[in-house]
């Protein structure tokens, strides 16, 4: 499980063959350990000096950006969240729902903001002032449009301690959903009358 809050930015060292080397400066980080990469939950299979190796499944391949990544790419990172530590962002699984693609990037004040694009399945489990995960990145939705689009407000802390700040129109970014959203729309198929859509916002959760 992960927060959202982005510890640092790695450098990819080498990208390909259902392989990740990244540049990081974890001193801590062991074999076998969950890291959230553009947020995308890997393991570390092997530990480098000043870095590690993960494994790329076809299924992660499919449903995120990695497949794009080349050598001297920056990269979000984030290691799994610690029992007692405090919770800053929202609840990230790390499980990337697909991706999303920028249409429009634009100064609002001190602040970016960020117009993206995405599938209807998942547009219709956004909201208004939901949370989100954008490359890893917790964000609050700022506004829906009809036309599958949301936008996020980016701050300039955001913008200058991940890869949010250098992103351009055209490019890709993993969205993995609330998961409190998920599970309003699988207790809505089952005919629940518990968790719903309707509750959720009602509460303000969503």
């Amino acid at each position: 499980m992960f927060t959202g809050i982005i510890e640092e930015t790695g450098i990819v060292s080498f990208a390909g063959k259902g392989k990740l080397c990244v540049n990081a400066g974890f001193q801590d980080l062991k074999k076998g350990e969950s890291i959230c990469v553009n947020g995308a939950c890997l393991t570390a299979t092997e530990i480098l000096t000043g870095g590690f190796t993960a494994d790329i499944s076809p299924v992660t391949r499919e449903k995120t950006n990695l497949a794009q990544l080349k050598r001297g790419d920056k990269v979000n990172l984030e290691r799994s969240l610690k029992a007692g530590e405090r919770l800053g962002g929202h609840m990230v699984t790390g499980h990337i729902d697909g991706k999303g693609t920028i249409k429009k990037i634009k100064k609002q004040g001190n602040s970016i903001l960020m117009d993206i694009s995405c599938p209807q399945d998942m547009f219709n489990l956004i909201a208004n002032r939901g949370s989100i995960a954008l490359d890893g990145v917790s964000l609050t939705v700022a506004d829906v449009v009809p036309a599958r689009v949301f936008s996020v407000s980016i701050i300039p802390h955001t913008a200058s301690h991940t890869t949010l700040g250098i992103k351009k129109h055209g490019d890709t970014v993993n969205i993995e959903l609330d998961i409190l959203a998920r599970y309003a729309q699988k207790s809505e198929r089952k005919g629940g009358g518990g968790i719903t859509m309707e509750l959720l916002k009602e509460k303000g959760f969503l």
